[in-house]
């Protein structure tokens, strides 16, 4: 069947699925982001984000206990 016994209609149904596919697992996601957040709000280990003071500390020191980059500090000439 489909393209090569020239069912055209198959390209449609084909494309309706993928967006079907495509649509339920966006709104799939946001309702767990949702549902994460929710509970963020409640228990603070399901935050999705960090707090302001972490992000003026940096991640890398607050997430892992180390800076993953270093930069080299410029030296006036």
């Amino acid at each position: 069947g489909g393209w090569l016994d020239r069912h055209w209609i198959q390209i449609a149904i084909q494309l309706a699925d993928s967006v079907a596919g495509m649509a339920y697992s966006f709104f799939g996601t946001c309702l767990i982001l949702f549902c994460l957040g929710a509970i963020g709000k409640v228990w603070s280990p399901m935050s999705l984000r960090v707090s302001s003071e972490e992000e003026l500390l940096g991640l890398d020191d607050v997430e892992i206990g180390e800076f993953a980059v270093s930069f080299p500090v410029p030296t006036s000439p």
